[in-house]
C-alpha cells in the first residue's frame, strides 16, 4: 500500500512538472513571438521614416527645379512648371500618407517642410495644419517650432485674425527667449521681428508695422553689450526701419 502511494505521488509530482514545463514553453513562445513582433513593427517604422525623409527630399528638390525653370527663357517653360507641380502633388500626398501612419515619429522640421510645400500649392489650410503640429511635435529643434509659430502669425494676420497673429509671433519670441543665446538665435529673434513688421504691413496698418521695428530694437537695447551679435542686429533692424520710412516716403509722393 506504501508503495502504491509513493508511486501515486511520485505520477502526481511528474504531472505537475510536466505543466508546469509546458507553461514554461508557452511563456518562451509568445515572448518570442511578441519580441519578434516588436521588431517587425520597429523595422516598418524605419522604413516608413526612410521613406518620408526621401519623399520630402524630393519635394525640396522639386521646389528648386520650378523655381529654377522659372528663371529661364524656355519658351515652354509654363508645360515644364506645370508637369512639376503635377509631381509635387504627387509627392505631397505621399507624404500625407506617411505621416498618418508614424505621426508621432514625425519632427518639427519634417512637418514645416511639407506645410511650406502645401503653402506653393495654394493648400492653406493643409498648410496652416502642419505647422500647428510642427509645434506640437516632439523632439527636433526649438527653432523649427519657432519658424512654425512665425508662419502661424502669417497665416494668421492673412486671415484677418491679428490676436491670433499676435500670440503666434509672441509664442515664437518666447521659445527663443529659453534658447542659449547665440548668433543663431538672435539673427532669429531679429528676423522674428521684421517678420512680425512684414505681417502688419499685410494688414495694412504702417504704423503698427514700424512699431514692431522699434519694439525689436528696444528688445536688443536692452540686451548686455558684452553680447556679441547685440551691435550688428541693431544695425539689422535700423537698417530695417529705415527701408521701411523710404517706403512710406515714395508711397505718400504718390
Amino acid at each position: 500500500m506504501k508503495i502504491k502511494e509513493s508511486e501515486k505521488q511520485k505520477d502526481k509530482w511528474y504531472q505537475q512538472l510536466s505543466n508546469a514545463i509546458a507553461l514554461i514553453a508557452v511563456v518562451i513562445a509568445l515572448a518570442s513571438a511578441f519580441i519578434s513582433h516588436q521588431d517587425s513593427n520597429s523595422q516598418t517604422v524605419l522604413s516608413k521614416i526612410s521613406n518620408l525623409t526621401d519623399t520630402i527630399s524630393k519635394i525640396q528638390d522639386n521646389e528648386i527645379d520650378f523655381m529654377r525653370e522659372g528663371r529661364t527663357g524656355n519658351v515652354d517653360r509654363q508645360n515644364v512648371q506645370s508637369s512639376i507641380h503635377v509631381k509635387q502633388a504627387v509627392y505631397i500626398d505621399c507624404a500625407d500618407a506617411i505621416i498618418s501612419q508614424i505621426p508621432s515619429f514625425v519632427t518639427p522640421a519634417e512637418y514645416n517642410s511639407i506645410a511650406n510645400a502645401k503653402l506653393g500649392e495654394s493648400d492653406y489650410s493643409g498648410a496652416e495644419n502642419y505647422f500647428l503640429k510642427a509645434v506640437k511635435a516632439s523632439g527636433g529643434l526649438q527653432v523649427d517650432k519657432v519658424a512654425a509659430y512665425e508662419m502661424l502669425g502669417r497665416i494668421a494676420m492673412v486671415k484677418g485674425d491679428e490676436n491670433q497673429c499676435n500670440e503666434d509671433y509672441k509664442a515664437a519670441l518666447n521659445i527663443l527667449k529659453t534658447c542659449p543665446e547665440d548668433l543663431n538665435i538672435a539673427s532669429s529673434e531679429a528676423y522674428l521681428f521684421k517678420m512680425w513688421s512684414f505681417a502688419e504691413q499685410l494688414k495694412g496698418d504702417r504704423g503698427l508695422a514700424q512699431a514692431k521695428l522699434q519694439e525689436g530694437i528696444s528688445y536688443f537695447e536692452n540686451k548686455p553689450d558684452s553680447f556679441p551679435p547685440k551691435k550688428i542686429e541693431l544695425q539689422d533692424l535700423e537698417n530695417a526701419v529705415f527701408q521701411f520710412k523710404g517706403q512710406i516716403s515714395k508711397i505718400l509722393k504718390k
